[in-house]
């Protein structure tokens, strides 16, 4: 399978500091497009996808480079 190169700044707001900061991060055209599909059939913006993998991430609940999903506390 070959590897979209095209890329998408993103931003997204940093909520828990109060404020409207934002972080710029790229994502590949067709992985935006396939999320953002999923995403609206879900009901979820693509603000909330972000803001939960990265929680997520932080929190030791996603673990990467493989993507492994965390049930229990660690």
């Amino acid at each position: 399978m070959e590897q979209d190169t095209t890329v998408r700044p993103i931003r997204t707001r940093n909520r828990q500091a109060g404020g409207s900061p934002t972080r710029t991060t790229r994502i590949g055209d067709a992985v935006w497009e396939k999320a953002k599909k999923r995403a609206t059939r879900d009901g979820v913006s693509m603000s909330q996808l972000m803001n939960t993998l990265v929680e997520g991430y932080s929190e030791g609940k996603i673990d990467l480079p493989r993507v492994e999903l965390v049930y229990g506390d660690r």
